[in-house]
């Protein structure tokens, strides 16, 4: 699997009709690398301490690649930008999923169940009491 399809894969899992906002997708595929790299074949992505925690461009680079291919959507949304899937990106995620356990698939939805109900403060805050090492490089201030 290669990262495309793990964020198809991903995505996919949260319902058809998910928009997650940059913190939201920046913080979801953390979790996913950090918590359970080895259920999904992964890490993916390299993330790196930043202004809100951890952050990898390439999950905002392989998002706008899936977009070109008519996959994966990027809207405007005030302030920010939202990403979700396409209803042929959403198919593909979820013929990808069967190749996955049920624990995989769970964890996966309970990982973007958790990064949906908080609010950026709630999220960035837990993220930093789990991984303080993600703190180092923070502008945000709690």
């Amino acid at each position: 699997m290669n990262r495309s399809d793990f964020i198809l894969l991903t995505m996919a899992l949260q319902g058809p009709d998910i928009l997650l906002s940059p913190v939201q997708v920046q913080k979801l595929f953390f979790i996913l690398d950090r918590e359970a790299p080895l259920l999904f074949d992964g890490p993916y992505f390299d993330f790196k301490p930043y202004d809100y925690g951890p952050f990898d461009v390439a999950v905002y680079s392989e998002i706008e690649k899936l977009n070109r291919d008519g996959l994966a959507k990027v809207e405007e949304s005030c302030p920010y930008r939202v990403y979700g899937l396409t209803d042929s990106g959403y198919k593909i995620g979820l013929e990808l999923a069967i190749k996955f356990s049920e624990e995989a698939s769970n964890y996966i939805k309970a990982a973007g169940s958790f990064v949906q109900r908080l609010s950026f403060q709630q999220l960035v805050s837990a993220i930093y009491k789990k991984y303080p090492d993600m703190r180092s490089k923070s502008v945000f201030r709690e």
